[in-house]
């Protein structure tokens, strides 16, 4: 009996690194690949050479990847190897992430009957620069001409319902198992001269204002004023890291503290910190809030984007008003006070996260997108 023969979707991704929307991708392809679709990443260059993480984390995964030339902002000669790609291997679908992606997928398919699945990550809000406002401009009206949208946010749908623009809501979701058995990790927190009675409250993002940082430093003030044992673990990279750390000199925080910078043991970090905090000042829907409840962890989030919606309301962390110092600090000393509470709050973060955000939900939804682009 011949093998039956799968749908191969090109999924584009202009990848400034592996955030959000890069392991939106993974997890999204890595779910496809038991399924009668076959996912290939289509990797767009870049000078600045960023773009070879996601292709090598992929690879590693055993992910099919394809590295598509790109000289310039806008190469058609990018789209010409793109349209050759699609036609030498039969792809039944594009599915783009991202402004670039949706320029390019768009101008490749440009009179084939090859259909395009955009979708939306959130748009960047804090950055009015005009080159920033010109793409987003753009962006606009090429997700008009696209045959599918999907926004990953209630968030994201309603700024693309304002433009005219369609689109129906996928969560992002992850592996589960991958945080399965998750331990205090000894070893781990050794090597960070943390003892056993240290308390360890951790952050993961990129170091830049969005994320709210200075926030939560002025919380961490407070907090080891009062619980000298409290350790903040930033892990991490990205443009205000000197400042964060002239910050941390100026409140005497250095023995409390450490940046970690970008760290590929996402899950064994994890195992190391008490309490998890997210102190954006702007998300949309982010996927290290998952990881986090996968853990198992006790999270305190600020009420912003999609943040409540993934922790129910409450249900599954506490949620604080973004750019209130005082407002984290007061939700960590609840966790810090009442073990009990936050141990049923991380436990109902798993559960949330098991039945309504896993990654083969999330695959299972997007097929449904494909087989309609399909047929």
């Amino acid at each position: 009996m011949s093998a039956e023969v799968r749908e191969k979707i090109l999924m584009l991704r202009s990848s400034a690194g592996v955030f959000g929307a890069e392991r939106v991708i993974l997890e999204l392809a890595t779910g496809l690949a038991k399924t009668k679709f076959e996912p290939i990443i289509g990797v767009l260059e870049n000078k600045s050479k960023s773009w070879a993480e996601l292709a090598t984390i992929a690879e590693k995964s055993g992910l099919q990847v394809n590295i598509f030339r790109c000289r310039k902002p806008f190469d058609f000669r990018t789209a010409v190897q793109i349209r050759k790609f699609i036609k030498k291997h039969q792809i039944a679908a594009v599915h783009a992430h991202g402004y670039k992606a949706n320029f390019y997928s768009l101008i490749a398919t440009l009179f084939t009957e090859i259909s395009c699945l955009a979708t939306c990550h959130p748009w960047t809000e804090t950055d009015y620069s005009f080159k920033a406002r010109l793409y987003t401009f753009l962006d606009k009206l090429w997700l008009k001409r696209m045959d599918d949208v999907v926004a990953v946010s209630r968030q994201v749908r309603q700024q693309l319902l304002t433009h005219k623009i369609t689109a129906e809501l996928i969560p992002n979701g992850i592996e589960i198992g991958r945080f399965n058995g998750l331990h205090k990790a000894g070893d781990l927190r050794d090597s960070f001269g943390f003892s056993k009675s240290d308390i360890v409250i951790g952050t993961i993002g990129r170091l830049v204002p969005e994320k709210g940082y200075t926030f939560l430093l002025n919380s961490a003030k407070s907090i080891c004023k009062k619980y000298p044992n409290a350790k903040f673990i930033f892990i991490g990279d990205g443009p205000l890291r000197a400042k964060l750390q002239r910050q941390v000199e100026a409140l005497s925080l250095q023995s409390n503290v450490i940046f970690l910078g970008k760290r590929n043991d996402i899950a064994g970090l994890f195992s190391v910190m008490d309490i998890f905090v997210l102190s954006s000042i702007s998300e949309g829907f982010p996927m290290v809030l998952l990881e986090a409840m996968a853990a198992g962890k006790p999270i305190i989030a600020t009420r912003v984007g999609e943040i409540p919606n993934i922790i129910n309301g409450g249900d599954s962390g506490l949620l604080v008003p973004p750019q209130d110092s005082i407002a984290l600090t007061s939700a960590i000393e609840i966790f810090l006070r009442d073990k009990q509470k936050a141990n049923a709050m991380a436990l109902a973060a798993r559960n949330e996260v098991s039945v309504n955000y896993s990654s083969s939900q999330m695959a299972l939804k997007y097929i449904e997108h494909y087989k309609k682009l399909i047929s």
